[in-house]
């Protein structure tokens, strides 16, 4: 998530979070595939490219994390479950999360990150 790298991808950087609940870090957001999902691939999370420079010397990107285990296995069972005609289902709206802002951005000759986390909504529970 959030990924940069060089132009020939000698350096690569990229964001992976971890709540204390998950099995696994998010590395990357979590989709389901063509033969999972009801309507293709469709992605279940939140998260925003909020500006870029067209050189890309500037790039701020959000990302919402949930506080609580990911449902990971609901999600694919219940779109699982459902026909084309029926809207896929999602986590949005989830109680507790964590808001993560990263921004990307070239100084001279070095490319700087600023990371932040914060929490706007309530503790879970």
């Amino acid at each position: 998530m959030a990924w940069i790298s060089d132009r020939r991808q000698m350096i690569c950087f990229a964001l992976a979070l971890w709540n204390e609940r998950d099995p696994i870090l998010q590395e990357r957001i979590f989709g389901l595939t063509g033969n999972e999902g009801n309507h293709g691939e469709d992605e279940k999370e939140y998260y925003f490219y909020l500006d870029s420079t067209p050189s890309h010397s500037y790039m701020k990107y959000l990302y919402r994390y949930p506080q609580t285990e990911f449902p990971y296995a609901k999600l694919v069972e219940e779109n699982r479950r459902r026909d084309k005609r029926q809207r896929s289902e999602s986590v949005h709206g989830r109680p507790a999360e964590w808001v993560s802002d990263a921004t990307h951005f070239r100084y001279l000759r070095k490319v700087c990150s600023d990371l932040t986390n914060c929490t706007p909504g309530r503790e879970p529970r």
